[in-house]
Protein backbone atom coordinates (compact mmCIF):
# COMPACT_ATOMS: atom_id res chain seq x y z
CA UNK A 1 0.00 0.00 0.00
CA UNK A 2 1.03 3.65 -0.62
CA UNK A 3 2.53 4.57 2.47
CA UNK A 4 1.76 8.24 1.93
CA UNK A 5 -1.73 8.06 0.75
CA UNK A 6 -2.31 6.10 3.79
CA UNK A 7 -1.22 8.70 6.21
CA UNK A 8 -3.21 11.31 4.35
CA UNK A 9 -6.36 9.42 4.37
CA UNK A 10 -6.00 8.43 8.14
CA UNK A 11 -5.56 11.63 9.01
CA UNK A 12 -8.51 13.04 7.82
CA UNK A 13 -10.23 10.12 9.21
CA UNK A 14 -8.80 9.97 13.09
CA UNK A 15 -8.97 6.12 13.70
CA UNK A 16 -12.57 5.39 15.43
CA UNK A 17 -12.80 4.12 19.10
CA UNK A 18 -15.25 1.99 20.44
CA UNK A 19 -17.09 -1.15 18.98
CA UNK A 20 -15.27 -2.32 15.52
CA UNK A 21 -16.66 -5.37 13.23
CA UNK A 22 -13.18 -5.86 11.88
CA UNK A 23 -12.70 -9.31 10.52
CA UNK A 24 -9.24 -10.04 12.61
CA UNK A 25 -6.76 -12.52 11.50
CA UNK A 26 -8.11 -16.21 11.78
CA UNK A 27 -11.56 -14.90 12.16
CA UNK A 28 -13.98 -16.68 9.58
CA UNK A 29 -14.71 -14.22 7.17
CA UNK A 30 -18.15 -12.15 7.11
CA UNK A 31 -18.78 -12.41 10.59
CA UNK A 32 -19.17 -9.19 12.69
CA UNK A 33 -16.35 -9.62 15.40
CA UNK A 34 -16.54 -7.67 18.29
CA UNK A 35 -12.50 -5.87 18.87
CA UNK A 36 -12.32 -4.45 22.39
CA UNK A 37 -10.13 -1.51 22.37
CA UNK A 38 -9.75 -1.53 18.76
CA UNK A 39 -9.69 1.83 16.35
CA UNK A 40 -10.17 0.81 13.01
CA UNK A 41 -8.73 3.42 10.32
CA UNK A 42 -10.87 3.76 7.21
CA UNK A 43 -8.76 1.92 4.57
CA UNK A 44 -9.20 -1.35 7.62
CA UNK A 45 -13.32 -0.47 7.25
CA UNK A 46 -13.01 -0.27 3.04
CA UNK A 47 -11.14 -3.47 3.45
CA UNK A 48 -13.26 -5.46 5.34
CA UNK A 49 -16.72 -4.42 3.80
CA UNK A 50 -14.86 -4.87 0.21
CA UNK A 51 -13.86 -8.75 1.44
CA UNK A 52 -17.46 -9.43 2.70
CA UNK A 53 -18.86 -8.08 -0.36
CA UNK A 54 -16.75 -10.26 -2.26
CA UNK A 55 -17.24 -13.44 -0.38
CA UNK A 56 -19.94 -16.19 0.32
CA UNK A 57 -20.95 -13.48 3.68
CA UNK A 58 -23.22 -11.65 1.15
CA UNK A 59 -25.40 -14.03 -0.85
CA UNK A 60 -25.80 -13.63 -4.61
CA UNK A 61 -28.98 -12.38 -4.27
CA UNK A 62 -28.28 -9.42 -2.23
CA UNK A 63 -24.93 -8.71 -4.04
CA UNK A 64 -27.21 -8.13 -7.14
CA UNK A 65 -29.48 -6.20 -5.42
CA UNK A 66 -26.69 -3.64 -4.71
CA UNK A 67 -25.43 -3.66 -8.49
CA UNK A 68 -29.31 -2.75 -9.45
CA UNK A 69 -29.10 0.67 -7.07
CA UNK A 70 -29.29 3.84 -8.50
CA UNK A 71 -29.36 6.86 -6.05
CA UNK A 72 -33.31 7.62 -6.98
CA UNK A 73 -34.01 4.09 -5.94
CA UNK A 74 -34.71 2.87 -2.18
CA UNK A 75 -31.64 0.80 -0.28
CA UNK A 76 -32.10 -2.63 -0.63
CA UNK A 77 -31.69 -5.42 2.18
CA UNK A 78 -28.11 -5.76 1.55
CA UNK A 79 -26.94 -1.83 2.16
CA UNK A 80 -28.65 -2.15 5.83
CA UNK A 81 -26.79 -5.45 7.07
CA UNK A 82 -23.73 -4.04 5.88
CA UNK A 83 -24.63 -0.58 7.01
CA UNK A 84 -25.35 -2.49 10.47
CA UNK A 85 -22.82 -4.83 11.24
CA UNK A 86 -19.72 -3.23 9.35
CA UNK A 87 -19.90 0.34 9.62
CA UNK A 88 -18.90 1.70 13.11
CA UNK A 89 -21.34 3.67 15.16
CA UNK A 90 -19.12 7.16 14.99
CA UNK A 91 -19.31 7.11 10.37
CA UNK A 92 -23.32 5.76 11.06
CA UNK A 93 -24.56 9.67 10.34
CA UNK A 94 -27.66 9.77 8.53
CA UNK A 95 -25.92 12.58 6.19
CA UNK A 96 -23.71 9.82 4.96
CA UNK A 97 -26.20 7.37 4.52
CA UNK A 98 -26.15 7.71 0.41
CA UNK A 99 -22.10 7.65 0.63
CA UNK A 100 -22.06 4.55 2.44
CA UNK A 101 -24.58 3.16 -0.47
CA UNK A 102 -22.37 4.02 -2.73
CA UNK A 103 -19.27 2.68 -1.88
CA UNK A 104 -21.50 -0.51 -1.69
CA UNK A 105 -22.77 -0.21 -4.44
CA UNK A 106 -19.25 0.41 -5.96
CA UNK A 107 -17.43 -2.57 -5.05
CA UNK A 108 -20.35 -4.94 -5.67
CA UNK A 109 -20.63 -3.71 -9.37
CA UNK A 110 -16.89 -3.78 -10.07
CA UNK A 111 -16.69 -7.50 -9.16
CA UNK A 112 -14.46 -9.85 -7.11
CA UNK A 113 -10.90 -8.01 -6.15
CA UNK A 114 -12.49 -4.66 -6.99
CA UNK A 115 -10.50 -2.82 -3.59
CA UNK A 116 -7.38 -2.29 -4.85
CA UNK A 117 -4.84 -0.51 -1.93
CA UNK A 118 -2.66 1.40 -2.97
CA UNK A 119 -4.05 2.18 -6.70
CA UNK A 120 -4.91 5.51 -6.14
CA UNK A 121 -8.50 6.62 -7.91
CA UNK A 122 -7.61 9.83 -9.55
CA UNK A 123 -4.53 7.65 -11.13
CA UNK A 124 -7.11 5.03 -12.41
CA UNK A 125 -8.78 7.26 -13.93
CA UNK A 126 -5.97 9.76 -15.80
CA UNK A 127 -4.31 6.21 -16.57
CA UNK A 128 -7.53 4.85 -18.31
CA UNK A 129 -8.52 8.32 -20.39
CA UNK A 130 -11.54 9.79 -18.37
CA UNK A 131 -12.09 12.97 -19.91
CA UNK A 132 -11.07 15.86 -18.29
CA UNK A 133 -14.86 17.63 -18.67
CA UNK A 134 -16.42 14.17 -17.25
CA UNK A 135 -13.33 14.50 -14.28
CA UNK A 136 -13.78 18.19 -13.60
CA UNK A 137 -18.07 17.44 -13.49
CA UNK A 138 -17.74 14.99 -10.75
CA UNK A 139 -15.02 16.71 -8.70
CA UNK A 140 -17.12 20.00 -8.64
CA UNK A 141 -20.26 18.27 -8.27
CA UNK A 142 -22.98 18.98 -5.95
CA UNK A 143 -23.83 16.65 -2.76
CA UNK A 144 -27.06 16.01 -4.57
CA UNK A 145 -24.95 15.02 -7.73
CA UNK A 146 -21.76 13.95 -6.48
CA UNK A 147 -22.98 10.11 -5.70
CA UNK A 148 -24.29 9.62 -9.73
CA UNK A 149 -21.36 11.75 -10.70
CA UNK A 150 -18.82 9.25 -9.10
CA UNK A 151 -20.71 6.19 -10.62
CA UNK A 152 -20.19 7.39 -13.89
CA UNK A 153 -16.73 7.15 -13.01
CA UNK A 154 -17.02 3.77 -12.09
CA UNK A 155 -18.81 2.47 -14.84
CA UNK A 156 -16.03 3.59 -16.98
CA UNK A 157 -13.19 2.00 -14.89
CA UNK A 158 -15.32 -1.13 -14.49
CA UNK A 159 -15.07 -1.10 -18.71
CA UNK A 160 -11.37 -0.47 -18.81
CA UNK A 161 -11.35 -3.45 -16.00
CA UNK A 162 -9.00 -0.75 -13.75
CA UNK A 163 -9.26 -1.84 -10.55
CA UNK A 164 -8.38 0.75 -7.62
CA UNK A 165 -8.07 1.56 -4.04
CA UNK A 166 -11.57 2.86 -2.94
CA UNK A 167 -10.42 4.45 0.39
CA UNK A 168 -10.04 8.06 -2.10
CA UNK A 169 -13.80 7.39 -3.32
CA UNK A 170 -15.05 6.77 0.35
CA UNK A 171 -13.33 9.96 1.87
CA UNK A 172 -14.46 12.09 -1.04
CA UNK A 173 -18.00 10.90 -0.49
CA UNK A 174 -18.46 10.95 3.32
CA UNK A 175 -15.95 14.46 4.29
CA UNK A 176 -18.16 16.65 5.54
CA UNK A 177 -15.62 19.01 6.80
CA UNK A 178 -14.99 21.32 4.27
CA UNK A 179 -11.33 22.15 4.31
CA UNK A 180 -10.98 18.44 4.81
CA UNK A 181 -12.77 17.55 1.79
CA UNK A 182 -11.00 19.97 0.13
CA UNK A 183 -7.69 18.10 0.44
CA UNK A 184 -9.73 15.25 -0.41
CA UNK A 185 -10.65 16.61 -4.03
CA UNK A 186 -7.17 18.47 -4.56
CA UNK A 187 -5.09 15.00 -4.02
CA UNK A 188 -7.44 13.15 -6.15
CA UNK A 189 -7.04 15.83 -9.48
CA UNK A 190 -3.43 15.54 -8.61
CA UNK A 191 -3.07 12.25 -8.97
CA UNK A 192 -5.02 12.02 -12.10
CA UNK A 193 -2.96 15.06 -13.90
CA UNK A 194 -0.02 13.28 -12.76
CA UNK A 195 -0.72 9.96 -14.46
CA UNK A 196 -2.21 12.43 -17.62
CA UNK A 197 0.70 13.96 -17.93
CA UNK A 198 3.11 10.29 -17.44
CA UNK A 199 0.49 8.87 -20.15
CA UNK A 200 1.06 11.78 -22.85
CA UNK A 201 5.36 11.70 -22.49
CA UNK A 202 4.87 8.00 -23.28
CA UNK A 203 2.76 8.84 -26.00
CA UNK A 204 5.21 11.78 -27.27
Amino acid sequence: MDEEQATNIDELFPKLKGESSLVPDGAKQGEPVQAEGSEPSLHQIIGTIAAVIGSDALPEPDRTELRRWAPCKPTPFAFHWLWLSYVPDKMRQESKRVGWMTIFWGIAAMGAKSHRPGRKFGAALGKSGYSRMRFERMLNATDRNRAALLMSGVHFLKAKEERFDWCDPAAFLLTTDAVKWNRIRDRIIEDYIRNEMKHAKKGS
